[in-house]
């Protein structure tokens, strides 16, 4: 009996049933698309566990994991509510908040990840002073990798591609605007939950992702060829809303701060390993790599260069997209600081 009250008394004292943990003064949830037990979601739990140590239990992340929270569109509604403070979104999520980021999913925009690294740096800020004038405050860029076309039938080239039933992220603003006028035949808007049911009942033939993403979400399933050519990368961020971080004490501020420092751009080379690792796998399971001929690159090349003509001063500036490539031209030609 006197240890049911002593229990009692910890509970209401400390606002915790374990000895010793305070309730915390601050909580703050986050939300992100991501799979339990990827790498995404392990590292998402180091940075939670590190805040929580750091603050002495001050201040506590709350991960909301696996789009429990709705698709990317719908949670960043309930960021805006107050349902959440923020997450780790990708960029069908971000241009929810500020439309210009959808820049950085033009087809064939970026060659490689060294210069993918270099691009993004130099355009942090200006993306980050976007981000705070709609009440939002940027961390930094998660690594989500290139996309690829995957599907049940074989997809030598872009052509093949466009007549097969083919997904596109409904709220994704650059892929609804390339499936729509450059000849897919047969466009398939869902979410991104919707896939797996959609490529089970034949609603969805072919379908693009990057290879870790493929094989966390259960997709990897119903493809039998893989076309290497990388159709565009895309890229995720960590936002958390201006009120909510504002709100915190200076030393709290600085914690999160840390540990966005420290975690992060850890993920970077993690994921891409995951990347190499998948696709070995993928070729194991029996999944057919077509690598890209010279026709398909060019034809790639192209279609880009219609889609920038077409969407510039649209969905973005002209100024940003050639900032961008700008930044692209001078790392390709051996001139970076």
């Amino acid at each position: 009996m006197k240890k049911i009250l002593l229990s009692v008394i910890i509970i209401l004292l400390t606002g915790n049933p374990v000895l010793g943990q305070k309730k915390p003064e601050y909580v703050m949830k986050l939300c992100a698309i991501a799979p339990e037990g990827t790498s995404w979601t392990d590292m998402g739990h180091q940075f939670a566990d590190y805040i929580y140590e750091k603050s002495g239990g001050r201040l506590k992340v709350v991960w909301y994991l696996g789009g429990v929270m709705g698709d990317e569109p719908v949670a960043v509604k309930k960021v805006r509510l107050g349902q959440l403070q923020g997450g780790v979104f990708t960029v069908v999520g971000l241009q929810k908040i500020v439309p210009e980021v959808s820049i950085l999913t033009l087809p064939n925009l970026f060659k490689s990840y060294d210069e993918v690294d270099y691009v993004l740096k130099k355009m942090t800020s200006p993306f980050s002073r976007m981000f705070e004038e709609k009440g939002f405050v940027f961390f930094d860029w998660v690594e989500i990798g290139f996309v690829y076309f995957f599907s049940k039938k074989p997809i030598h080239n872009l052509d093949e591609i466009k007549e097969t039933k083919t997904f596109y992220w409904e709220g994704d603003f650059i892929s609804q605007e390339m499936f729509e006028t450059q000849g897919y035949k047969h466009p398939v808007p869902l979410e991104l939950f919707e896939v797996l049911t959609g490529l089970h009942t034949g609603m969805v033939e072919t379908f693009y992702s990057p290879y870790y993403a493929c094989l966390a979400l259960q997709w990897y399933q119903y493809a039998k060829y893989l076309n290497a050519a990388p159709l565009a990368y895309t890229a995720g961020g960590v936002v958390v809303t201006k009120e909510f971080f504002d709100g915190l004490p200076q030393d709290l501020k600085d914690i999160f701060l840390d540990a966005s420092k420290i975690y992060f751009p850890k993920l970077t080379p993690v994921i891409r390993q995951d990347h190499e690792k998948t696709l070995e796998g993928f070729r194991k399971q029996g999944i057919t790599v077509i690598e890209p001929t010279p026709e398909v690159e060019e034809q790639l090349e192209r279609e880009a260069r219609e889609i920038y003509t077409k969407l510039k001063d649209r969905y973005f500036p002209q100024w940003l997209l050639a900032g961008i490539l700008n930044a692209r031209a001078r790392y390709r030609a051996g001139l970076v600081e």
